[in-house]
Formats: structure tokens, sequence, C-alpha cells
């Protein structure tokens, strides 16, 4: 994970209201919160109030740890409960006081990257017909794996629950759909909430990125009872019968909306995430293919450097990377080609860059002009696998005198990245069931939950063969 201590990110006016809200149920989580509470404080999105409900823990350690945060940011709150009532109850009622338009649910014992709160935002902000995202997970501590399953995978949620709980949603959603089931205080509270977004007609993404560290057990039965295999399969009955129609029809994944360009969205910059002004570099690049090329000492860095990535992702960047003070942004993975613009003027007035370096080639030149329209003090530089040299106003000619122009390269750039992004990447669509399967409507979603626990079962036999060969060796 990437250490919250290499960037410093400052609000500039903590009394601004929150853009999210963090809601965490706490009790007794013991000396691993200070983790989490440090995940949070080095976010790059820093408009965001904590609440913490804690459900009524009595030893003397959880009541030192949450004595301690009470009064050290004015953006964290701490709410106690006077009795235990479980974490979907504590949860509502952090919903309920939450003053921002999005919620995000953060365990005490998890940890999120530094840019999760960020992307994830932007993810929302930039698809209004989705009302939840999330990125990948990685587990660790009890059991260490990669979990790439999301929301893609929709019909996999009608077996069991495939993703962590660590997502951000929308505040009215959530409301609308009457939050957490209360009544489930024994686990599996996120995978209800999850069908009851569905049979409401919401659904979201997921970023394809680790966005979010889950501490595992090696057994979550012994704090939640519902984590068995008859814990499991008791839920999935009931979920069958309170959203007996998706266990009819299947679920219905609700695509992205088609990127239509329209040059004045460059011009509604977002008024939030303010931070104070910090020596910084922003590197824009038009794909990943680009890092392996990026060489430390010709870019002669001194400050923290924040990396776009425009066009494709392919992973190939080299390992380890260079920079240790650096914050990565591939915007195909959270952003709609619709607010790339929008996205990097909000970017230059969050992080008041000093220089911005541009890999020199047709499609990032294109997008000088506006960078440049909107922030004429900073110094920016073209770079190239010989070095960086400065780029003047002369240098980019007459676009600068011309806004519509100036407009009219960057959607340009914009539209040579949606070009590239459609060769490389097929649009976004449901994974784990075939729309065969759809039209068989019920009988289709048995064919699918008969091929889960065939698997399943197949899993554990294997299991069970691999021990007995190893006591035999």
């Amino acid at each position: 994970m990437q250490s919250c201590r290499h960037l410093l990110y400052t609000l500039a006016d903590v009394t601004v209201d929150p853009s999210i809200t963090v809601i965490t149920p706490f009790f007794e989580t013991g000396n691993v919160f200070e983790r989490t509470h440090l995940s949070l404080l080095g976010q790059s999105f820093q408009q965001w109030e904590w609440i913490i409900v804690n459900d009524a823990s009595s030893d003397a350690l959880s009541i030192a740890i949450l004595a301690s945060i009470r009064d050290a940011d004015p953006r964290i709150r701490v709410v106690d409960q006077p009795e235990r009532c479980g974490p979907s109850a504590a949860r509502n009622l952090a919903a309920k006081m939450a003053r921002a338009p999005h919620l995000f649910f953060l365990d005490s014992d998890d940890l999120i990257e530094p840019t999760t709160l960020e992307k994830l935002l932007w993810c929302l902000e930039s698809h209004p017909e989705w009302a939840m995202c999330k990125g990948y997970t990685h587990a660790f501590e009890g059991q260490s794996y990669i979990s790439t399953a999301g929301f893609e995978d929709a019909w996999l949620f009608l077996d069991r629950n495939p993703v962590t709980l660590t997502a951000l949603v929308r505040r009215e959603v959530f409301v609308a759909v009457g939050g957490f089931d209360a009544t489930m205080r024994n686990g599996l509270e996120d995978w209800d909430l999850w069908l009851r977004f569905a049979s409401h007609g919401y659904w979201g993404h997921t970023v394809p990125e680790v966005l979010d560290w889950y501490r595992r057990r090696p057994s979550h039965a012994d704090r939640w009872s519902l984590w068995t295999n008859s814990g499991i399969n008791r839920v999935r009955r009931e979920l069958m019968r309170k959203y007996s129609h998706l266990f009819r029809r299947g679920p219905i994944y609700i695509p992205e909306h088609p990127f239509e360009m329209d040059k004045s969205l460059c011009e509604d910059i977002p008024l939030f995430n303010d931070l104070v002004p910090e020596r910084r570099v922003l590197l824009l690049l038009p794909s990943t293919r680009t890092l392996s090329v990026v060489d430390p000492e010709l870019l002669i860095l001194d400050s923290p450097l924040t990396v776009v990535v425009l066009g494709s992702s392919e992973p190939s960047a080299p390992s380890p990377w260079p920079f240790s003070k650096s914050e990565f942004f591939t915007l195909a993975h959270f952003l709609h080609l619709d607010r790339y613009l929008c996205f990097l003027l909000y970017l230059m007035r969050s992080r008041k860059f000093d220089r911005v370096v541009i890999w020199d080639c047709s499609l990032t030149l294109k997008l000088v002009p506006l960078l440049m329209w909107y922030n004429p003090r900073v110094s920016f530089e073209k770079y190239d696998s010989r070095g960086t040299q400065l780029l003047s106003q002369t240098e980019i000619g007459e676009s600068l005198q011309n806004h519509n122009l100036v407009k009219t390269l960057a959607s340009q750039a914009v539209i040579d990245c949606a070009e590239q992004l459609l060769l490389q990447h097929p649009a976004k669509t449901i994974r784990c069931g075939a729309p065969n399967l759809q039209r068989l409507g019920v009988f289709g979603v048995w064919l699918f939950l008969l091929k889960e626990r065939l698997l399943a079962w197949g899993r554990w036999l294997w299991e069970i063969l691999g021990g007995v060969k190893g006591r035999d060796k």
C-alpha cells in the first residue's frame, strides 16, 4: 500500500461543507484503528467529514483511542451509542447525521489507498447513471489475495456477496432504499444492501484498481455468526424471499452512458478540495506505455509528482516506479470521457502546480492551450526521451488568443482519447451471466446458481484432496 506520508494534503478551509461523509461503526477495534485513521487523513481528497459511531465500546483502550481524536479535527465527530445496536444501525444513524451528498463506508480496521475518495467521487460525478462505486480489494493479515470482483459481476450477487462494503454511495439513493436492514447484526448486511439497491433499479461500477485493503481473519465466524456455509445459505434463502423479482429475472447491469463531447463542459469546474499550496509537478502522459521510458533524472524533480494518464492503460509501468512521492490518475479507470477536461482543470485548481510537464505528442500538446489559458503563471514544459524543454506562449501560437479555438483543440484531444480507448477496450458490460440466461428468466437464474454451487463444491473437494495428498507425503 502506498504510504499516506508520501504526499501532504491540507484543506485550505476545514470549515467548508463536506462533499463526502465517511461512516465508521466502532466496537472495541483496538490499536489497528490508528492505521485506518491515518489512511483517511492521508487522502488526496480532503473535503470530507468523518462520523464514527461508538457502538457501546466499554474497554479502556477503545475509550482512550476515541478520546484522542474527538477534538483533534473539526471534520471528525464521535457519536456514542448507550447500548450496542450492531453495525447496520450504527451506519444508518451516521447517514441520518451526514451533511454530504455522498456516503463512504469504512470499517474501523480497514485501510484505503491515498486517492480512493477522489477517484470514487469523480466516478459518480461523471456517471449520473450509477448509484455507487468501489475499487478492487486487497485482503491482508489473516488471508492475502486481490479480489477483482465488482458490480460488473452482477449475477454473482445472487449467489453470494462478492465485494466488500468499502464503497461510495449517493446519500439520496441510500435514503430512498431505506438504508441497511438494522435487524441483520451478525454479518452479510452489505449483501442485503446491494440487492436492495438492485431491487429499486440502482446499480454501480467498479474502478479497476486496488482502492481498499480488507483486514481478514483466518475465519470471520468468530465475530460474525453468519460467516459460515450454513449461515450464508440461510441468508441466501432469506434474500431470495425478500427480492424474489431479482431471482425471477436476473440482475440488470446499468451501462455507462455514451460519449458526447460538449465543449462547454470544460468550463464546469467543481469548486471543491481546495488544498493549501505546496510545490507540486503535473506529468501528463498519453498512455501507460510511456511510463516505461520516463527517466527520473531527465525530469529533474524536487517536488511531489502527479501523473495523469489520458489514454490506454496497459500494465507496462516500470516496477518499482522510480518516484516515491507520486500519485496516479489513469482517467479511463474512473472518469467518463465527457469530464476529462473538467477533471484536468479541477486538478490544476486543487493542487496549484508549479510545473506542468507534457509528453511531447499530438494528443497531449492539444491540451496545453487550455491549461495555459486557465493557468497563465504556471511553467509548462514538454518532455521526451531526451529531456524537458520549456514551452512558451509564443510556441503555442495564435490559439491562446482565441478561447473557442482553445476549447476546440482540447475537445479534439478528448475525441482522440475516445477513439484510442474504443479500439482497445470494449464498452463496459455485465459479466458472469450470458444474455441467454437473462432471456430464460427464472430458469436462467437457477441454472446460474446451480453452476456456482457446483463450482463451489468442486473447489471444496479440491482443497480436501489437496490436504489429503499433503498428509500422505
